[in-house]
């Protein structure tokens, strides 16, 4: 039995391991939240009081499980709500699935009702978007855009007039199996013993990750342990880098702490791994800088970096650890780890302090409650 086009999109959705679609009811977006109700039992609609916080949440839940989630927004204010939470969305790389539904077809170019441009509004915020006029781009167009999403990490998007919703698909095209795995790459050989040597040369190397790392918690553990070397981390690594880690120093940045200034500061190499780090200012100026980045197009863009290597950190760090060997020195490690309980010391005088007897600090009721 032939399907329209609300239902491939449901269909599509499932396949891709979506289980939540976030938005509100309503107007054009009908079609769609009709389709989504039929397949209740394997994918939820998820009520929201605006958009912009459907596509907020949608992102955070891509994030927390790794696994692609959706947004849904009606026509013209429905889906321009949806704008900020899906720039927040494609710049953390969270793999999101909007769709934007879109005044009845014949009007468009007209100036109707709530009519916007939606291709060109969200053309900073996405990886692709693919207009669907017709019920014959189906499912292909959606296909690109989940794959966009997945395999890209970002926001693959799809616009539908609300009248296309509801049109048949009678000779579907591209049946193809859905894109769902990233492939995972590694440097070649002959960088990876640049890179050794690099490490074996240091006297005072430096680890700062990023959420590249999610994945390879134990390999850079090791390779700290092995050349005993301080772990800064980013926010978005913090979860992953600091519990369990006797090299962590901290954060930088506009909400840096620890030690990790201090052994940025006085580090002769750079580790970046996993980590599109924006704040250029609190990275060290004079070190030899490695960043490794699965994504070549963050190498060297935030730093001025003396070897970018494309690579899976977790991949690229298990060819690399048989290279090197274990590091006897610990000083600069040490003194960082000083600098750390200094600055954490200080931290904790304000959990510590009573208030001035008109009531409890903040950060005293913060840490008792948690």
């Amino acid at each position: 039995m032939s399907k329209n086009v609300a239902e491939h999109l449901v269909d599509l959705m499932l396949a891709a391991g979506i289980r939540h679609v976030y938005g509100m009811v309503g107007d054009s977006a009908n079609p769609v939240i009709d389709a989504i109700r039929r397949a209740a039992d394997e994918l939820t609609f998820v009520p929201v009081r605006n958009e912009e916080a459907g596509a907020f949440a949608a992102g955070a839940e891509a994030l927390i499980t790794g696994r692609p989630t959706a947004v849904i927004g009606s026509s013209g204010p429905g889906s321009l709500h949806l704008l900020n939470g899906l720039y927040d969305c494609d710049r953390s790389g969270a793999p999101v699935f909007a769709i934007v539904t879109h005044v009845p077809s014949p009007e468009i170019g007209t100036d109707y009702f709530q009519e916007t441009r939606p291709e060109l509004i969200f053309a900073d915020c996405t990886r692709y978007i693919g207009y669907i006029t017709s019920p014959s781009q189906m499912p292909r167009l959606a296909v690109l855009a989940l794959e966009a999403a997945i395999l890209e990490r970002g926001v693959g998007m799809v616009i539908v007039p609300g009248d296309v919703g509801v049109m048949e698909v009678e000779g579907p095209t591209d049946n193809r199996p859905l894109g769902k795995s990233r492939p995972k790459i590694r440097p070649l050989d002959v960088d990876l013993d640049t890179l050794a040597e690099r490490i074996e040369a240091s006297s005072r190397p430096m680890i700062f990750g990023g959420e590249g790392c999610r994945d390879a918690r134990d390999e850079v553990l090791q390779l700290a342990s092995l050349r005993h070397a301080p772990v800064g981390y980013s926010y978005r690594a913090k979860d992953i880098l600091e519990a369990g880690n006797p090299n962590a120093v901290g954060m930088t940045g506009l909400l840096g702490w620890g030690g990790a200034h201090h052994g940025l500061a006085e580090c002769d190499l750079l580790l970046l791994l996993g980590t599109d780090f924006p704040y250029r200012d609190f990275l060290s100026t004079h070190a030899t800088i490695v960043q490794i980045d699965d994504n070549p197009g963050h190498l060297g863009r935030r730093a001025n970096v003396d070897l970018g290597l494309v690579g899976d950190v977790g991949d690229t760090l298990r060819c690399l650890l048989p290279r090197l060997t274990q590091r006897l020195d610990r000083a600069f490690l040490d003194t960082t780890l000083e600098r750390h309980v200094e600055a954490v010391d200080r931290i904790q005088a304000y959990v510590n302090h009573e208030g001035s007897g008109q009531g409890l600090r903040p950060e005293m009721v913060a840490t008792a409650i948690s």
